[in-house]
């Protein structure tokens, strides 16, 4: 087989012109691929060259002619139905030939195309995430970082680059910690603050293709708005507890100065003129008037009434027994009331009372007595269990009915100030309440505030009016 055969016979298009550049050798691949037959083009110019690159088909020709070593280039081709194609080319002689073999690269190219376009989307897309995206080689060395959370830092990605990641935030940082575990397969997840700013970040393996850890990814989001946000609600928080707490400090001195007031001033009046009434009344006896004595008489059980209101009242503003002998006097005072008034069945346990402080056992005191006028106007209970202990640190109250149990919407409802009330008093000391529903067994509210110091326990029973 001569060089010619086996060019004619070459799975690659082969075309070969003679020093007047007319087409000597058109090998039928070279017909597949440009669809002219070497009958037409035998003897002329190559009809495949575009005119764009005819002058830098001449130079490889020339250099081919010239006996330089085969050069290889992308360029163009045009097929016989007008068909633009992207070739290869590799250029060769054979004597009086100058040789082209022609690779069709269009597919190849338009995948490259697709590829780089891609790479382009990927890049500006990470460009415009705020975020941080670095990888790391088992070194912790980072190999890649980019995103547009480096714009914040006022950093270029090369200055991390070949850095080791500890020697920028120190061996017992939580993203080393991370990075050490994707190194090791695992997925994590961590907040860290780096100069200032704080990242959430997600750091998972880098593998190969066949599943082999190659190194580690880190996508890391800058949260610095968000934790300024929380940690500017939480100082509002702190200060609306404060406020809240102030509040209720200065309401319960004022209902202890009107009380004081009502009892010792308008009480003091009206037993003063209780008195005089009965001595003008043993006056009277001496002169007998029935319908004046009638009228002093009524006059008497009225100024009783107005006395009993005027301590009923003092007693709701503020219960002297609560500044006087402690928060279990009162409470032992208010449940014996609340069963006299509701017949409702009372149970109180107290464990620790001794050391609740003032403002606790205020608060305490005003959950307990909200509570049981809850059960009275809603839960149609007949036994309410009552708990208040302070131990372990805290103190806690706890009231349970064996009533209807109060519905999720009740619980939510903004317009329920019993229960807003409940919520509030302990929030203002710091604490937490719970209200709900027991199923089959009426309502609990629990209430925990923050408490130091131990005490005693007690229990007191308090009957209904039918257990004698």
């Amino acid at each position: 087989m001569t060089v010619r055969q086996f060019l004619d016979a070459f799975p690659l298009a082969v075309i070969g012109v003679d020093c007047e550049r007319r087409v000597a050798l058109w090998n039928a691949a070279a017909e597949r691929l440009l669809g002219w037959s070497a009958a037409d083009v035998l003897g002329k110019p190559d009809p495949s060259i575009p005119l764009e690159v005819a002058a830098e088909h001449k130079t490889m020709w020339e250099a081919a002619f010239r006996g330089e070593t085969a050069m290889q280039r992308e360029s163009a081709r045009i097929t016989r139905d007008g068909t633009p194609l992207d070739v290869e080319i590799t250029t060769a002689s054979d004597d009086a030939l100058a040789l082209m073999f022609l690779s069709d690269v269009t597919e190849r190219r338009a995948v490259e195309g697709h590829l780089a376009e891609h790479e382009n989307q990927l890049r500006l897309m990470l460009e415009q995430l705020p975020a941080i995206i670095s990888t790391y080689d088992d070194n912790l060395v980072f190999t890649s970082v980019q995103g547009a959370g480096l714009r914040a830092l006022g950093v270029e990605a090369s200055a991390f680059i070949g850095t080791r990641l500890p020697n920028l935030v120190g061996e017992d940082a939580p993203t080393v910690a991370s990075i050490r575990a994707a190194l090791r397969g695992e997925s994590s997840m961590n907040e860290y603050e780096y100069v200032g700013r704080w990242y959430a970040n997600r750091t998972e393996p880098l593998r190969h293709h066949d599943g082999t850890i190659a190194g580690a990814i880190n996508l890391g989001f800058d949260i610095t708005e968000r934790r300024r946000a929380e940690t500017a609600l939480r100082e509002s928080r702190e200060q609306l507890r404060r406020l809240s707490a102030a509040m209720h400090r200065v309401q319960e001195e004022q209902r202890r100065l009107i009380a004081r007031e009502l009892h010792d001033e308008l009480g003091q009046l009206l037993t003063s003129l209780r008195l005089d009434l009965g001595l003008m009344r043993r006056e009277l006896r001496k002169v007998t008037t029935a319908a004046l004595e009638a009228r002093i008489g009524t006059m008497v059980d009225l100024v009783d009434l107005t006395i009993k209101t005027v301590q009923r009242v003092a007693t709701e503003l503020r219960p002297r027994l609560l500044d006087d002998f402690g928060l279990r006097a009162a409470l032992e005072n208010e449940t014996m009331s609340f069963t006299e008034r509701t017949g409702i069945d009372v149970k109180l346990t107290i464990r620790g009372d001794e050391s609740i402080d003032a403002d606790s056992a205020t608060a305490l005191y005003r959950i307990v007595q909200e509570g049981l006028t809850n059960v009275a106007r809603h839960s149609g209970a007949t036994r309410v269990n009552v708990r208040v202990e302070a131990c372990g640190g805290r103190v806690e109250a706890e009231l349970r009915d064996n009533g209807r149990g109060i519905a999720e919407t009740e619980v939510n409802n903004s317009s329920a100030l019993g229960l807003l009330g409940v919520r509030e008093r302990a929030f203002a000391l710091g604490g937490e309440a719970v209200i709900e529903a027991i199923p089959g067994d009426g309502t609990r509210v629990f209430v925990s505030l923050p408490q130091l110091g131990n005490g005693n326990s007690a229990t007191t029973r308090v009957p209904a009016p039918d257990d004698e």
